[in-house]
């Protein structure tokens, strides 16, 4: 029962070894640093780095689902201009 016991503790390091080599540099860096907090504001830098590069491949970062593109297209019609209350240009300027 020793020698079951044992080798299923050999074969899982195994298998835990070789699912972390086959990892890239961003998802081991994601795994081993992970974010507990889901505001994205109080991550650290590396953390934030890393989640941003793998932010599609894991889902458990963002929820996302891909939306097909639909057969028609429609334009949308003139709004109304946007009245700022202070000179864009200028702002910009200073």
């Amino acid at each position: 029962m020793k020698k079951f016991i044992l080798g299923a503790i050999v074969v899982i390091a195994l298998a835990l070894g070789i699912g972390w080599l086959s990892l890239d540099e961003d998802e081991r860096a994601l795994a081993s640093n992970l974010p507990t907090d889901a505001n994205v504001l109080f991550w650290e830098v590396e953390q934030r780095d890393a989640a941003f590069r793998k932010m599609d491949a894991l889902p458990i970062l963002a929820q996302s689902r891909v939306i097909a593109a639909g057969d028609a297209t429609f334009s949308l019609p003139e709004g109304n201009p946007l009245v700022v209350g202070t000179d864009v240009d200028a702002y910009m300027a200073k």
